[in-house]
């Protein structure tokens, strides 16, 4: 009896099993396609939802016996909205499946504007049977950085594609000049699409010798994009200490459109610094004063610095003007470049000769290592100007009188004739020529006659006549003296 049981359970496990076996399994053939792709780069003027239509769905039975399940949308976030099912706005659908067979179903919906880039959270429930599935969305980025320019000392030298890109052959001295292709893949009509961002670079390695860490902060309105002319632009030069080596550079773009949508963009790109053995260059061709005129004298101050790995025992510089009678030559040591003692400071104090003529003039530095081999040439221009000396006017002197002035005798003849005047006058200026009084005949003019009357007596007059007064009074006295005698 007991055997007989143990037998029909077996046997029941076993239906079990097989039933199992033989029923219907439905599944997702295609469940990665529940995150649904979100471009807004058709949205226009106000538009305040994302509308996707008919994005497809698959269903499989991969069982052996046929199959009845029910399909349906639940649990959908506020702003989720107009989602239909098949097209119908009921959220709920009976589906057969034959065994082995599959059935498509479509969702569309409208999904909200301003989300962050990338995957989002579940929003709602996609429900097969008893199974369910999360609905998410993966919002595209509306800010692209298409490609970055790359100018070496003001010569493009290449385009960097893709992150990790490197920038090689690099070496002390040189400018690097990285221009920024971006671009704003909004509709130009939507109202919504302008976005601000900062993109920030940095370099941190104490074998570069200093760090980079800059920020440029951008705007691009709603459809523009920028190129290697008009984007926007961080430039940097590998400092002269820098060891040869292999860097990473960190770009970082942080953006928000006008929904307060956020934008990530990361990108980093290796810079290789080399060095060569021997590069001795001169630096910096100073003139002080750089333009000459009356006094003649200048100092050229010049910097030759060793961006080399081999120090240099025996470097030299030559500066050289024909025009300007220099043949000058330094002899110097310089330590490898990445040493702080790796420059010379020279000073050349000079006079251009008085009989030069005005004009501008070259001074012409070659630096050289092991003495003889030319390692690099530059110029400084000195401009000659003539010498202009200022004009001196005596404080005192008028200019532009307005009218002549006359001196004026008058000379009587032993007949009493009528009395004619002479004058003398200092040279005219032409107003004054115009303004002039003359003299007609034996007639005074009213000038001469204005100038006689209205002339004031001078201290010699009052003198001569208290004289012949006194004189007078003395005779007086003496006549009163005799008569008193007489008497």
């Amino acid at each position: 009896m007991k055997l007989h049981l143990g037998i029909i359970g077996i046997f029941g496990i076993l239906l079990v099993l097989l039933a199992a076996m033989v029923s219907a399994k439905v599944e997702l053939s295609n469940a990665n396609e529940l995150v649904i792709p979100v471009d807004y780069g058709d949205l226009n003027d106000n538009d305040n939802e994302f509308v996707f239509e008919n994005h497809n769905i698959i269903l499989k039975n991969t069982g052996t016996a046929a199959e009845n399940v029910i399909v349906s949308i639940t649990g959908l976030n506020s702003g989720y909205t107009n989602f239909k099912l098949d097209g119908s706005t009921t959220l709920s659908k009976n589906i057969t499946l034959n065994s082995d067979g599959t059935e498509s179903i479509t969702i569309s919906g409208e999904i909200p504007v301003g989300l962050d880039v990338g995957k989002t959270s579940s929003f709602g429930k996609l429900n097969v049977g008893s199974d369910s599935f999360d609905l998410t969305a993966e919002i595209e980025s509306m800010l692209e950085l298409k490609n970055i320019y790359v100018f070496i000392n003001d010569i493009k030298e290449k385009n960097l594609n893709d992150e990790g890109d490197t920038i090689s052959d690099l070496t002390p001295g040189d400018k690097v000049e990285l221009r920024f292709g971006l671009d704003n893949k909004f509709d130009n009509d939507y109202n919504d699409g302008d976005i601000d961002g900062t993109i920030t670079i940095q370099l941190d390695d104490s074998d570069f010798g200093e760090d980079i860490d800059e920020d440029i902060d951008f705007t691009l309105g709603a459809g523009d994009n920028t190129g290697e002319s008009d984007g926007p632009m961080f430039s940097f030069t590998i400092p002269s200490d820098a060891d040869e080596n292999d860097y990473t550079l960190e770009i970082t773009i942080d953006a928000d459109d006008d929904n307060n949508a956020n934008y990530e963009i990361n990108w980093n790109i290796d810079i290789s610094v080399d060095r060569k053995s021997d590069d001795v260059r001169i630096e910096q061709m100073q003139l002080l004063p750089a333009e000459v005129s009356c006094s003649r004298k200048f100092v050229l101050s010049t910097k030759v610095t060793n961006y080399g790995s081999d120090s240099q025992k025996y470097g030299s510089l030559n500066l050289i003007s024909s025009d300007l009678g220099i043949d000058q030559k330094y002899d110097f040591t310089l330590d490898s470049g990445t040493s702080n003692n790796n420059f010379a400071m020279k000073e050349y104090t000079g006079e251009a000769k008085a009989d030069l003529a005005p004009g501008t003039y070259t001074i012409t530095g070659k630096a050289f290592y092991d003495y003889t081999t030319i390692s690099d040439l530059s110029e400084a221009k000195l401009v000659v100007k003539e010498c202009v000396k200022p004009t001196k006017t005596a404080s005192n002197v008028t200019e532009n009188k307005s009218a002549e002035v006359i001196t004026s005798t008058i000379n009587l003849d032993t007949k009493g004739a009528t009395a004619k005047p002479t004058t003398t006058a200092p040279a005219k200026t032409a107003a004054a020529t115009t303004n002039a009084p003359t003299t007609d005949g034996n007639q005074l003019s009213s000038a001469v006659i204005a100038q006689i009357i209205e002339s004031p007596y001078s201290a010699d007059d009052y003198i001569l006549a208290g004289l012949v007064v006194a004189i007078i009074l003395m005779l007086v006295l003496i006549v009163l003296f005799i008569v008193v005698l007489q008497k």
